[in-house]
Order: structure tokens, then C-alpha cells, then sequence
């Protein structure tokens, strides 16, 4: 059976706390300037210089179409409340991509843990 990838797209204006990470999931998280929440626990942080309220939202969007691009078999889990989080989804899946969309960050930690014990590998 060939190993699946998942890319992660976390918007951290309005998901916390912080995520697991399993060893197959490139988790990007994104923020825009302004925003008040202290990335210093986060790798891999994507962030915008710009105070338009949906900023991180659009740079998600856009990051996401560039790596739909380059990876085109790896799974997209989106994590995010926020209304444009389900039309980023939408958007995906228009173009026949494997999408997961979490609305919370307890609701993919519980699928990272469901995961990691199916697949028999460590977190």
C-alpha cells in the first residue's frame, strides 16, 4: 500500500491550541501581521504584512493553489473556522482533490491520533 501525504493548512487566527503533527503532515500555518497571537511555538509560519481583515485567509488560498500544483497527490486537511475555509475546500475539491476540512483543533488532533493507530506509526 503506498504511504499517503497530507499538506496542512492552519489558520492561526482562529485555531488554537496547537495542533499535533504526524509525520506525514506538512502543516503550513498562516498569519497576518497584526494579528495578536504569539507564533513563537509554530514552525513553518506563513505570514502576511497586511491589516486587511482577511488577509492570512487570501495568503492561505493562494499558498494552497501553488502546492495543489505541486503536489497533486497529497491530501489537503484545512483547519479553520472561518467562513472562507469552506469555500477554499470547495475550491479543492472542484478540482478533484482529497480535502479535510476541521473546524477545530481538537477535531484533527483526534483524526492525527485515529490516523497514527490505524497506520500502526508514531506521532
Amino acid at each position: 500500500m503506498e504511504e499517503e501525504y497530507f499538506i496542512v493548512l492552519c489558520d492561526l487566527e482562529s485555531i488554537q491550541p496547537y495542533p499535533l503533527i504526524h509525520k506525514n503532515h506538512t502543516v503550513y500555518y498562516f498569519i497576518s501581521t497584526y494579528s495578536a497571537v504569539d507564533t513563537n511555538k509554530y514552525t513553518n509560519v506563513h505570514m502576511i504584512d497586511s491589516n486587511a481583515s482577511d488577509a492570512s485567509d487570501h495568503f492561505m488560498t493562494f499558498t494552497a493553489s501553488k502546492l495543489a500544483i505541486q503536489y497533486p497527490k497529497y491530501t489537503f486537511i484545512i483547519v479553520s473556522r472561518d467562513k472562507f475555509s469552506g469555500v477554499l475546500t470547495q475550491l479543492l475539491q472542484d478540482e478533484k482533490r482529497k480535502v479535510i476540512h476541521f473546524k477545530n483543533a481538537s477535531a484533527y488532533n483526534q483524526y492525527v491520533k485515529t490516523y497514527a493507530m490505524t497506520q500502526e506509526v508514531n506521532l
